[in-house]
């Protein structure tokens, strides 16, 4: 059978976790988690994920890689701050 296109609003899993920089396990098992809603057509063996939770997801990635980065620079440079200081004497 011919490679059916996704309907409006689903994307295919190779899109969906390339997005998210994810393995297809892990695609997976956020669609066992609840995460990810997936659309398996009739008589299909593969199916298609909700673009809107995959773009939910990719958002909260994004946030959480920012908050991460922002955290690590602060905890360096009180790091640098407690290598330069002096020891008590």
């Amino acid at each position: 059978m011919p490679r059916m296109q996704p309907p409006p609003g689903w994307i295919r899993g190779s899109e969906a976790t390339a997005r998210l920089r994810i393995s297809d396990s892990l695609l997976s098992r956020y669609v066992l988690d609840g995460k990810i809603r997936r659309y398996v057509p009739h008589g299909r063996k593969y199916g298609f994920y909700n673009e809107d939770d995959v773009k939910i997801l990719e958002d909260v990635s994004a946030a959480f890689l920012v908050s991460n980065i922002s955290n690590i620079d602060r905890s360096s440079q009180s790091r640098d701050d407690q290598i330069s200081r002096p020891l008590p004497k």
